[in-house]
């Protein structure tokens, strides 16, 4: 999501270092991935609430590219979308998003063509046909972005103003002294 909304508060911004860009942005992005991860939770399907106690919010920031960026989603070893299994139900949300299948895979079988020496010649077939049940996909996370957009834009503009307000009134006190 890229935020585009009150224009003065951004070039009040981008008149700032790096270093405090950073300073703002972090506490401002963390504010409005908060509000997606809410809805992301209650979007989430509920059975044994491992699914929804699985979703967090991850706060990224680049020095080299000076962007910050907010990652709200279901997190292994620092990745979303991992297979790795713990017990709180984390490699589950794949499965939940995108749909999966129900049963047993179509597997490889060996089929007797021939007879040399009195050995059977067997090759190697697959089974074309997969006759499993398919679960469709619940993207949750996605209905959770769609309706928790402008809202989360509104707490990071407003958050940003605030920062800049607050740094604005401390450097007058210094200068005033």
């Amino acid at each position: 999501m890229k935020i585009t909304g009150d224009t003065e508060v951004f070039a009040l911004l981008k008149g700032l270092d790096d270093a405090t860009q950073r300073k703002i942005l972090r506490p401002a992005i963390a504010k409005g991935a908060e509000i997606l991860k809410a809805r992301a939770r209650m979007e989430a399907p509920y059975r044994q609430g491992n699914l929804r106690n699985a979703v967090e919010v991850k706060i990224r920031s680049s020095g080299k590219t000076g962007t910050v960026r907010a990652l709200v989603g279901e997190f292994n070893d620092g990745e979303i979308g991992d297979t790795v299994y713990d017990k709180t139900g984390r490699w589950y949300a794949s499965f939940v998003m995108w749909g999966h299948k129900i049963g047993k895979r179509p597997h490889r079988f060996d089929r007797v063509v021939g007879m040399s020496g009195g050995r059977p010649i067997r090759k190697k077939v697959f089974r074309i046909t997969d006759t499993r049940k398919e679960v469709p996909g619940n993207p949750f996370l996605d209905r959770a972005f769609e309706e928790g957009q402008a809202p989360a834009t509104q707490a990071v503009v407003d958050e940003i103003q605030r920062r800049i307000d607050k740094l604005a009134k401390r450097q007058a006190v210094a200068e005033g002294k």
